[in-house]
């Protein structure tokens, strides 16, 4: 099932974005749960939660388990497919929700895009992989 959906995003995803981070479509017709924004408002809640030493509020703790559902859901279909997009090493759930966040403030419009493109984008910039030698 992870693999069907993983396609759908990927999909989506090369609709979308021509290479990595260049050639933006627009994606009008998204629902608010669809785009970038939701999910980086989700992921900000998750680091929110995080941070907080009694474990953050009711409403972040219901959008962190959006967040680290989704990031999880997208992160184990990447790594199901050859060739890798990205390569994250040890890199925790926590610390890629945060590549993730910094990244989206860095780059504000992919905020109207899929939640996918601003994800997989962020995680191709912070963890390239070692290009094969010929």
């Amino acid at each position: 099932m992870k693999l069907i959906w993983f396609s759908l995003v990927l999909a989506i995803w090369n609709l979308s974005v021509v290479g990595a981070g260049e050639g933006l479509q627009s994606s009008p017709n998204l629902s608010t749960e669809d785009k970038g924004s939701w999910l980086f408002h989700a992921c900000q809640a998750n680091i929110r939660t995080m941070d907080a030493a009694d474990g953050g509020t009711d409403a972040d703790v219901a959008l962190t388990e959006k967040c680290i559902d989704y990031e999880e859901g997208v992160f184990d279909g990447a790594l199901s497919v050859s060739p890798r997009s990205f390569c994250p090493g040890n890199a925790t759930n926590g610390t890629m929700i945060r590549v993730y966040v910094n990244y989206m403030q860095e780059h504000p419009k992919l905020l109207d895009e899929a939640k996918s493109v601003g994800l997989i984008q962020a995680w191709i910039h912070a963890y390239p992989c070692p290009r094969s030698r010929k």
